[in-house]
């Protein structure tokens, strides 16, 4: 597990989703991106976390679809580069493959 904080800025992540329907991202690093009308309905809302020129982590609630969660991670610079995920009530850390098992076993439920 790394420390190193993303290869991304706040304002890179910005920039990379700038264009994004639904899409909100506020200048404190809070954001909310919701579903299409018509399609099922899904929410992730969460934060963007900096510290001078790169983003530290971020924290994400909700779900979403696998397109935009990879939409997403990509603004953070995967699959290039590596992601850890922390589930904190269970006190874990995943990587991105293992995160992406348990969010579908958590979604069957």
């Amino acid at each position: 597990m790394t420390t190193e904080p993303l290869g991304v800025s706040f304002d890179e992540v910005q920039q990379a989703l700038a264009a994004t329907d639904r899409w909100l991202l506020e200048p404190d690093g809070s954001f909310v991106w919701v579903s299409r009308a018509g399609e099922e309905a899904w929410q992730m809302d969460g934060n963007l976390v900096d510290r001078g020129d790169r983003l530290q982590w971020v924290e994400l609630h909700g779900g979403c679809t696998p397109e935009a969660l990879d939409r997403l991670l990509g603004a953070l610079g995967w699959p290039a580069a590596p992601l850890m995920f922390q589930l904190v009530p269970h006190g874990l850390f995943l990587d991105e493959a293992e995160f992406r098992r348990w969010a579908a076993r958590a979604a069957e439920v």
